[in-house]
Order: structure tokens, then C-alpha cells, then sequence
């Protein structure tokens, strides 16, 4: 059983044998950022601008480097607004293959963003023109734009639930916390996506979902085995799957890699991007494939050829010895694996 609060004070009790909790992520808001859904927004209110206002913003500021913040540093420098990009040094896309963050990086540097790292912000608020965002700057420089964007991740949607009436334990960020079964700590709750647990992906989260349905219903449900791939959908779009080289190094395990570039490909001049890569990371001795990371064209769709390898264990002779539609971007994968072994025989 569990006590809600509505607005307007009002509230509902639930009682049933087995609850799932599926109430997803709401954006984490900063006290010193406070969003008034008019020149400061967040990752959510962010998507209002256009019927708030008579045209698109012409300048941004985008606070935060990770999934959120970079797609909507990506989304305005696309329509001609000029961004800035503030982060801490270690924060630009912290989860990817440092090859494929750098790569995006210098794009969107390319494109006219400016990254501000290293230093931190005191305050933001309302400039003192008509409608502009501003934002303090700890060094004195003081940012002025249309907008303000507050992308500083998310957190679980479990505040007004009333969990704490009945036992259910909640971790940092308002994630409750759930077992390998998706059983809270009140055995027949159970909890799932976004308001459980990372990585917060919307194909992660409708998988978790149906899990957490069949444990709770009693049925032995098989699935969830598949490592989910990581899509982010920034211009050009990018898509990653398993160890990054900064992870294999970290954990002290040895690894070759095999990179193709699109430039390379009779395909990526067809389609026009001579900037794209697809890195392929594999065990020297066997082969055994431990990640690929995409920066380009079609990324989050050619993720999925090297997820179902690595699903099924397969090492980079697939690659090798494959036939591959020509032209495709996929060939990539192909001069990949044969970049990987020359480095490894030269």
C-alpha cells in the first residue's frame, strides 16, 4: 500500500498484491540555476520554446556536457544559434570511447560552439535586457543569450509516491533501489526504467519494464541478457556499445583496435559525410569483439550489427571473412576488422 500526494494537496492510497513502479525521471534541477520556463528552461520545459516565443532562439547557453546538454547544443548550432557549452573539463560525454567525444567535439567546435570547461558558474537569472538569460561565470566573465538551458542529468520520479510510508528504500538521485529481480525492499514492489535504474535509456527502460511485469506475476521471464546499445542523437549522431578504451585501461585488460572512416568508404561520399568512424575494440589473442563505438551517418542503426555479434560472443573474423552490402556504410565494420589485424601482424 502506498499514499500519493496530488497537487492541490489532495492524495490516493494504491493496495494490490504485486506494484510496479514505472514513474520514469524528471530533470534535476540546481539551486543556484532556478528555471523559470522563460529564459532559463531545462532538459524537459526546453522542448516549449518554440510556441513561448515569436521565433527560435539566436543564441544559447547550454549548462552541462552530457547526453542532454550536447543534443541540444547540437539541436541549436543546427539552426544557426550561437552556443555556449559550459562543463567541467571531465565532463564532455564522460560514458564514450574518448576517440568518438573528441571527434564530436571538434565538430561542434567546427560548427560554432564554444566550450567553457574549467571554471564553475555562482548564478544565473534574468540579464538585464528584455527576455535574455545570463549567466556569472566564477573567473567574472559573464554569458548573455535568448536562452538558458539547465541539463544537469536527471533524477527518479519518486519523490510523491509515499515509499517511505511503506519501507521502499530510495538511493542517491531518487532511484529506488531494486535487486537483479527488480524487487524493491518491499518484496512485492517492484520498480523499473528510469526511476530504478541507470542507464536511463528509453529501449533500456521499456525491457526493464517488461521484466519487472513477469518476476512480478511469478513468471521466470528470460531477456535482459543483451547489453543495451548507447544512442546519442547529436549532429552527426553517435552510438556506442560495451568497453570504451578508457575503461579497458582503467581495468588494466589489453586490447587491439581496428578504425574505419567513412572518408574511406564509397558510400560516405555518396551520402556526403567524409567525417565519420567506426572503432572496433577486440582481445589481441581471440579476436573476442569488447566494443564498437560510431560517430556519423546512420550511427544509431549500425550499432546493432556489432550488438548482435558481441550478443552471441563473436570475435572480429565475422567481420573479416563477411560479405557486406556494396556500397554501405556497414562495410565499415569490415576496414575496421582488417585495420585491427594489420596493426596487430605489422
Amino acid at each position: 500500500m502506498s499514499t500519493s500526494e496530488h497537487p492541490g494537496n489532495s492524495s490516493i492510497t494504491l493496495a494490490a498484491g504485486r506494484i510496479v513502479i514505472a514513474t520514469g525521471s524528471s530533470p534535476r534541477h540546481l539551486p543556484d540555476l532556478p528555471v523559470d520556463n522563460q529564459v532559463v528552461f531545462d532538459t524537459d520545459s526546453a522542448y516549449t520554446l518554440a510556441p513561448q516565443r515569436d521565433d527560435l532562439p539566436r543564441s544559447a547557453i547550454v549548462v552541462g556536457a552530457e547526453t542532454a546538454g550536447v543534443e541540444y547544443a547540437s539541436t541549436f548550432t543546427a539552426l544557426g544559434a550561437k552556443i555556449w557549452l559550459v562543463c567541467n573539463e571531465d565532463e564532455f560525454l564522460p560514458f564514450a570511447d574518448r576517440q568518438i567525444a573528441a571527434e564530436l567535439a571538434r565538430h561542434l567546435e567546427t560548427c560554432g560552439v564554444e566550450f567553457i570547461g574549467g571554471t564553475a558558474y555562482e548564478r544565473a537569472g534574468r540579464a538585464a535586457g528584455p527576455d535574455r538569460a545570463q549567466l556569472v561565470l566564477a573567473d567574472g566573465r559573464v554569458l548573455e543569450a535568448d536562452v538558458l538551458v539547465v541539463a544537469s542529468g536527471r533524477e527518479g520520479a519518486s519523490q510523491v509516491l509515499g515509499l517511505e510510508d511503506v519501507g521502499v528504500e530510495v538511493g542517491e538521485h531518487g532511484l529506488i533501489l531494486v535487486n537483479e529481480l527488480f524487487q524493491t525492499s518491499v518484496p512485492t514492489i517492484f520498480a523499473a526504467g528510469d526511476v530504478a535504474k541507470l542507464p536511463g535509456l528509453a529501449l533500456a527502460s521499456g525491457e526493464q519494464g517488461r521484466l519487472a511485469a513477469a518476476y512480478a506475476l511469478g513468471h521466470r521471464a528470460k531477456g535482459g541478457k543483451t547489453t543495451p546499445p548507447i544512442s546519442v542523437y547529436t549532429n552527426p549522431e553517435i552510438a556506442m556499445l560495451g568497453a570504451t578504451q578508457q575503461s579497458l585501461e582503467a581495468a588494466g585488460i589489453p586490447y587491439a583496435q581496428g578504425t574505419a572512416r567513412y572518408e574511406d568508404l564509397i558510400k560516405g561520399g555518396i551520402v556526403g559525410d567524409e567525417h565519420g568512424l567506426l572503432s572496433l575494440l577486440f582481445e589481441p589473442g581471440s579476436g573476442r569483439l569488447l566494443g564498437v563505438h560510431i560517430i556519423g551517418n546512420q550511427a544509431c542503426e549500425l550499432i546493432h550489427v556489432g550488438q548482435a555479434v558481441m550478443s552471441l560472443g563473436g570475435t572480429i573474423e565475422y567481420f573479416l571473412n563477411g560479405t557486406f552490402s556494396f556500397p554501405a556504410l556497414a562495410e565499415a565494420y569490415k576496414a575496421a576488422a582488417l585495420d585491427g589485424l594489420r596493426k596487430l601482424t605489422s
